[in-house]
């Protein structure tokens, strides 16, 4: 992330908490992350919505090749030879600098990010720049409560986690190391995804506070000043507990925040 290096500006490419509205798209989704952090399960869930008028756009990895590249790939050429009906429109739109991204995040109105492989690897973020990037562009972020993010985003992202029936493995919320787990591909879970969604759709005053309110907590929590005094505190704190002996146990997955700027 470029940055300017100037007290109380951004890393995120916004200049401060601001007041400024943002015009988002109806059912527009983007999924500016890498492919294997769930860029097939995005396209299911939005399948399963079956928004007609829907548009999911994906960035930045038109030459990579894995499952997840070759499953989006697919809903793509079934939509170009029409076989892909009634399913809105799935776009492989390629790379964009950081600016040209914050102007389009400024007007999609959702973020799907699943963390989740094809194959049902999942993803053990720390920190999940893209998931920053997106609060503080106003787009409504849609994820599993995985490794890091719950801890530090708290409920300023939409949170879905595998129903009844689909009991995730011990290591997935325990290790910091990414590990397969069936539960997050499931056709159970995609659909818990869709319904999340559809709650916020048939509820246009509740999506647009949550909107407001994780707008106004990144844009708030990301800038300069406070992530520098923050970053100062814990590193002073741990030298200091080095120094006597006070050393924690072997972090696990939720408690890997620690290398992310504190909030």
């Amino acid at each position: 992330v470029e940055c300017t290096g100037l007290p109380g500006h951004s890393p995120l490419g916004i200049e401060g908490e601001g007041e400024g509205e943002l015009l988002h798209v109806p059912r527009s989704i983007i999924f500016h992350a890498l492919p294997q952090r769930g860029a097939a399960i995005a396209v299911r869930v939005f399948e399963r919505l079956g928004w007609a008028d829907g548009t999911l756009s994906f960035f930045a990895y038109e030459n990579q090749h894995n499952g997840d590249t070759e499953f989006v790939r697919q809903r793509v050429e079934a939509q170009t030879n029409g076989s892909a009906i009634g399913t809105g429109s799935v776009v492989v739109r390629g790379s964009a600098s950081k600016s040209e991204l914050f102007s389009i995040l400024e007007q999609t109105d959702y973020f799907f990010y699943p963390v989740t492989a094809h194959d049902g690897t999942i993803h053990k973020d720390t920190f999940a720049n893209v998931v920053a990037e997106a609060l503080a562009h106003g787009v409504i972020v849609v994820a599993p409560p995985v490794a890091a993010l719950p801890d530090i985003y708290h409920d300023h992202v939409v949170f879905v986690a595998p129903p009844d029936g689909q009991k995730p493995l011990e290591l997935t919320d325990r290790s910091p190391i990414p590990n397969v787990d069936s539960a997050y591909t499931s056709e159970a879970t995609v659909r818990a995804y869709a319904e999340a969604i559809q709650r916020l759709e048939a509820d246009p005053v509740a999506k647009e506070a949550h909107r407001a309110r994780g707008t106004e907590w990144a844009r708030r929590i990301f800038q300069w000043g406070a992530i520098t005094s923050a970053f100062y505190r814990d590193v002073t704190v741990g030298v200091s507990n080095v120094c006597h002996g006070n050393l924690p146990r072997k972090p696990e997955a939720r408690d890997w925040s620690f290398v992310a700027p504190p909030i």
